[in-house]
């Protein structure tokens, strides 16, 4: 078998949708859910997917993300961050005998 691994990382935010993993030349970008495979799965659009070869370059991105979240303070907690959060790992194998 061999894997790919692949992440994404959105966050809900007084309902607009923000991309988490986004460079800064491409956060303009506009993100929608969609239903896709009819009706069956909801797909983000534009949303940023990036390669990872290693739980190291996950937890970088994870903190990156977690900077980039939208935070304020509420009466209940000084750091609220008041949003959503949506991490996505996808894992394609291939099993090269079944080939």
């Amino acid at each position: 078998w061999t894997y790919d691994v692949s992440v994404s990382h959105l966050e809900i935010y007084n309902e607009n949708l923000r991309d988490l993993m986004a460079q800064p030349s491409q956060e303009l970008r506009k993100l929608e859910i969609k239903h896709v495979d009819n009706g069956r799965m909801a797909a983000v659009t534009n949303l940023q997917v990036v390669d990872v070869t290693t739980a190291a370059h996950v937890e970088e991105l994870l903190l990156q993300a977690h900077e980039a979240r939208a935070t304020a303070a509420t009466i209940h907690n000084e750091r609220s961050s008041r949003s959503h959060s949506v991490f996505c790992m996808h894992l394609h194998g291939v099993n090269s005998e079944c080939l």
